[in-house]
């Protein structure tokens, strides 16, 4: 890419710390490999309780401040109006959502008003988290959607982490231009990918899963697996959310697993999470609602293969004999995971490959994508 002038780009998003999850790595990540490639970024979003200052973020004032089910929420005042401001004194070139909703919506309309162009990451399937509003899905389902399609077609780019999610948008009349651009992986995952090193299985097979405690994550699913797979496994569940209690007790009263076999990591850093995808012989993976799954690529960085059900975001990351496994159901998951194990030139094939799928994943490849998608837009707002 030729050198260009830098860019002022600001991202708006609900979630950013101390929420944790796919949507705040994949705005941490983006936003890095955009300041290396020298270009201005400032992220925008609301002051949840327990916020930490960092530089060049920037807090809307949240009067209401509040947890539900285990995460961080906060309700902003007056946002387009904030926004508002904070654009006419920042001079955007770029304003990039990551939300139809809230921060999402006034950041919309104020762009409109100041005619910044707007690019839009759309990286959930929202009908598919319904079960988190008070109100029987008939009613919300119709209005999430044409909310959420109203809101792609007044964005001037949209951009999909998946095929799924291209295909998901493609059933709905969104006329605005989408492409297909993953999340890269954070630094703390991608700096052993260098050199690939080999592992040996361990004596006591390592299944590890990664991410939020919730109904949609399936994780009852891997708990019948453990058990059924017996004692040559155990199973290493890190993350935090509000079904935590709910699992445990099903883990440890109703199919009587012993705390060896499945061991609750709560709340890991980002350092240690890395350190449990080194460790582990198998990253298994039960979720049927992901968009993209970052937690598939962040174990490949470490060499280490997926066995998964098969879902959306998974399709596009696992090829199945490759650098992993996807399959159908509970039974087919065990048979695997077993042949796995009493297979070591597939257990090396399978973890040099996971490796290899990782690497085109690197921040420094994925922004220099996300930079060419703006300055595409850029131009051709010029043209028009």
């Amino acid at each position: 890419m030729e050198k260009m002038e830098a860019l002022t780009i600001v991202f708006v998003t609900n979630n950013y710390t101390p929420y944790s999850g796919g949507v705040v790595s994949s705005i941490k990540a983006f936003v890095a490999g955009l300041r290396d490639l020298g270009h201005k970024v400032y992220i925008v979003t609301l002051d949840f309780k327990d916020s930490v200052y960092e530089e060049d973020v920037v807090r809307l004032y949240c009067p209401l401040k509040f947890r539900y089910k285990d995460n961080p929420m906060a309700m902003s005042w007056y946002a387009a109006q904030a926004l508002e401001q904070l654009f006419m004194q920042l001079k955007p070139d770029i304003v990039h959502s990551h939300h139809p909703f809230l921060l999402g919506s006034a950041a919309k309309i104020t762009c409109k008003r100041l005619h910044i162009p707007v690019v839009f990451t759309h990286h959930t399937q929202y009908d598919q988290y319904l079960h988190y509003i008070p109100i029987t899905k008939k009613l919300t389902r119709p209005v999430v959607n044409k909310l959420v399609v109203s809101y792609c077609n007044s964005c001037d780019l949209v951009i999909a982490p998946s095929n799924a999610i291209k295909d998901y948008l493609s059933s709905y009349p969104v006329n605005s231009l989408v492409t297909i651009l993953p999340s890269p992986l954070l630094s703390v995952f991608a700096d052993n990918m260098p050199k690939f090193k080999l592992k040996k299985r361990s004596k006591i097979g390592t299944l590890l899963y990664v991410g939020r405690f919730t109904q949609e994550k399936n994780i009852s699913f891997l708990l019948d697996l453990i058990k059924g797979l017996g004692s040559g496994f155990k199973l290493q569940l890190a993350g935090y959310g509000y079904y935590q209690a709910d699992l445990e007790n099903y883990a440890y009263c109703v199919l009587d697993l012993t705390q060896k076999e499945v061991k609750f990591i709560q709340r890991p850093s980002k350092n240690k999470i890395a350190q449990l995808y080194q460790e582990a012989d198998l990253f298994v993976f039960a979720s049927t609602s992901e968009t993209q799954g970052m937690v598939l690529i962040e174990s490949m960085a470490a060499g280490t293969p997926v066995v998964s059900l098969k879902g959306a975001g998974q399709d596009d990351i696992v090829v199945t004999g490759k650098n992993g496994f996807l399959v159908e159901n509970l039974q087919q998951m065990k048979t695997v995971i077993e042949d796995i194990f009493h297979d070591q030139s597939l257990f090396e094939k399978l973890q040099y490959d996971a490796w290899l799928t990782a690497k085109k994943y690197t921040i420094s490849i994925l922004s220099k994508d996300l930079l060419n998608s703006y300055v595409k837009l850029l131009h051709r707002e010029a043209l028009e």
